[in-house]
């Protein structure tokens, strides 16, 4: 065949090609971009357990309020957390010295270092909050990204929508099978999540950001494992405000007291 033909040849089969790749792009590009924002606003459900405990009246409590000490690898894998705080729990179950109920305290963020949940090995080594949300931001950069351009928010706010149902889950989950485990009332300390649909009777709770907020919100769970209620820190301090963790003001108006047998 003769050069300059086969070289023309070439040439005109090379659009062909590209055009036949740009079709496909235009094609799958939209699936995978659908598939992408449906991962991520997929929320799980959690069904707390169905049988109620309605513990007898009583005039007195017992308290047991844990200050832990917080280690990375605690909160390597959900596993890890859970079995951290189901032991600490069991001590103080063991520790209880009489038949009235036992109330179990847990101090405030004991949830926050849940985003580091499967980054442990990227996080262990620094040495400050700021060097270790912004390696998980990294290692979340479209969803973080997606939430960020999506409700118009700091990077930071846009880390708590992103990995919020993952943490949310994890933490409520664990309180509560812990508090039914062991028979006992849980107020669980604090972590910086969204506001999650939760059951008038607090059978439920869907994992979905009912809007753009994050709050640093505290779980009182019943021995029966059930939520009792839901707190939000009205004053946060300067780390959790704009600039910092970005976290929303609960509302003065919104804060509750619940019903307990003592």
């Amino acid at each position: 065949m003769n050069p300059a033909m086969d070289e023309a040849m070439r040439e005109t089969g090379r659009p062909r090609r590209r055009g036949r790749i740009l079709g496909l792009a235009s094609v799958f590009l939209p699936i995978v971009l659908l598939l992408f924002i449906a991962r991520l606003n997929h929320a799980p459900t959690l069904a707390l357990p169905d049988a109620q405990v309605h513990a007898p009246p009583s005039e007195s409590v017992q308290i047991a309020a844990i200050q832990m000490r917080w280690n990375v690898k605690d909160y390597a894998t959900q596993d890890t957390f859970r079995a951290r705080i189901e032991g600490l729990v069991a001590a103080a179950r063991e520790k209880s010295t009489s038949a009235d109920p036992l109330l179990v305290v847990f101090p405030e963020d004991v949830g926050a270092p849940l985003y580091f949940l499967g980054a442990n090995g990227a996080v262990c080594e620094l040495t400050s909050l700021r060097a270790a949300s912004a390696a998980v931001a990294k290692r979340n950069l479209l969803s973080v990204l997606y939430k960020r351009f999506m409700h118009d928010v700091s990077l930071n706010r846009a880390l708590g929508l992103a990995l919020g149902p993952q943490v949310g889950e994890t933490y409520i989950s664990t309180f509560s099978n812990a508090a039914r485990k062991y028979g006992v009332y849980i107020i669980a300390g604090s972590a910086p999540i969204p506001d999650f649909a939760l059951a008038r009777d607090g059978s439920a709770i869907t994992f979905k950001a009912q809007s753009p907020d994050v709050y640093n919100a505290s779980y009182f769970f019943g021995p029966d494992g059930r939520i009792i209620g839901s707190q939000r820190k009205v004053y946060p301090i300067p780390l959790e405000q704009a600039g910092g963790l970005d976290l929303t003001s609960g509302s003065l108006d919104r804060l509750e007291v619940f019903d307990t047998p003592f």
